[in-house]
């Protein structure tokens, strides 16, 4: 069940926080830019740590920082229609 949970996290997350652009499909593992998965009231966000570690399993503070800085991750999922990738097709 907590695989299942952390793969629908990461393939079809929930977290708006995680979205670079509205409606749309590319994403960032980081909601909030804290590699410490915090919110601005210090709460560890469970979900998005979960959504992290399927999709990435490590961290370091180095990953949330600015281009030029560290290393920037994003990832899509789905197509331009909202469809899952499917990696069977061209």
């Amino acid at each position: 069940m907590g695989d299942a949970t952390a793969r629908a996290l990461a393939y079809e997350t929930r977290i708006n926080d995680c979205h670079f652009y509205p409606n749309s499909a590319w994403l960032t593992p980081f909601p909030g830019g804290s590699y410490k998965f915090e919110d601005n009231g210090g709460a560890v966000n469970l979900n998005a740590k979960a959504m992290f570690f399927f999709y990435a399993t490590g961290v370091t503070p180095a990953m949330e920082k600015m281009v030029g800085e560290g290393s920037q991750y994003a990832g899509a999922f789905v197509d331009a229609k909202g469809n899952p990738l499917d990696g069977i097709k061209t």
